[in-house]
């Protein structure tokens, strides 16, 4: 037969105290517990933490690690407690709710805490019910899970304001990549022209997405750096840009003629070695061509984004 853990407070041993394993809050700055232990050490635990009873004889916290770690630091054997009975949903809101009070909780552990809350199956309503928020804030914060890993740190370091950290998130990586860029060059100097860029480029993916395009982060690196470029171009480079023009109006030309299937089975019939060189060359060929594809459609992007900037 389990045993009855008595309900209500207690001094507990330190040691059969443990943070629950899905806390919100993932970031302790070390100065701060530091500085609460100082306190603590002076003035004594004010408030106690808020645990539960894990079913194998200790307790898990569900308010106040940070008090928890500042005593374990300052080496108490024992810590004031209030035991109470939470089932996991009851403790995971408390937690979040607790978090949601204090000031240096961070928007991306709130958007993670949120997240696992609606990936549990609590409805949007009812989680804003439970958590005193409006439906909004909440996908607001989850909003930023959208953004790739590097621009969640970089939002986390400062990198980011929220206003652009929640306009990047309404784009796919590859154009988050864009839009930062364009962030970090100085180019949105106002909420009206962030607004404004990623706006025009929510509708370039939409419009390219719809024609089979999608453009990566890792085709916006190499290669790439000038396209924001200001310099006008070189004569040389109107040039290139003649003989690309050229080149493409060439296999214009040869597609408009098209092809006959019939050649196919012709070539098969006289030589299937042959057959298989010209398959392996039009292979090359569409790589390259569907290369060339990406690299101008990018190009297109940042054309978008310098006549929004200018």
């Amino acid at each position: 037969m389990s045993k009855t853990i008595r309900t209500g407070f207690r001094k507990l041993p330190i040691a059969n105290v443990h943070a629950q394993a899905d806390q919100p809050r993932k970031l302790f700055e070390e100065q701060g517990i530091e500085e609460l232990s100082a306190s603590i050490d002076a003035n004594g635990l004010l408030q106690p933490i808020k645990v539960r009873p894990d079913g194998k004889g200790e307790f898990e916290i569900i308010c106040g690690e940070r008090r928890y770690r500042a005593c374990m630091m300052l080496g108490w054997a024992t810590i004031d407690a209030i035991i109470t009975d939470m089932t996991d949903d009851e403790m995971a809101d408390a937690a979040i709710i607790e978090n949601l009070q204090r000031k240096d909780i961070t928007p991306m552990e709130e958007a993670i805490a949120f997240q696992k809350r609606l990936d549990a199956g609590i409805s949007l309503d009812d989680l804003a019910r439970r958590l005193g928020k409006q439906p909004h804030r909440i996908t607001e914060r989850t909003s930023l899970l959208k953004l790739s890993r590097e621009y969640q740190e970089a939002f986390t370091k400062g990198m980011l304001t929220p206003s652009q950290a929640y306009e990047m998130s309404r784009l796919g990586h590859g154009y988050q990549r864009v839009l930062f860029r364009a962030i970090s060059e100085g180019r949105c100097k106002t909420y009206g022209a962030l607004r404004a860029i990623t706006t025009s480029l929510v509708q370039a993916e939409a419009k390219h997405a719809s024609g089979g395009f999608s453009l990566r982060s890792t085709e916006m690196d190499g290669g790439q750096e000038d396209m924001f470029g200001s310099s006008g171009p070189t004569d040389a480079e109107r040039a290139v840009v003649t003989a690309l023009e050229a080149k493409i109006e060439r296999v214009v030309d040869i597609l408009r003629d098209g092809f006959d299937d019939n050649e196919a089975v012709i070539t098969r019939k006289v030589s299937r070695g042959n057959a298989d060189v010209m398959a392996d060359r039009l292979a090359l060929i569409q790589a390259q061509l569907r290369k060339l594809e990406l690299s101008l459609r990018s190009a297109a992007v940042a054309a978008t984004v310098d006549r929004l900037c200018a």
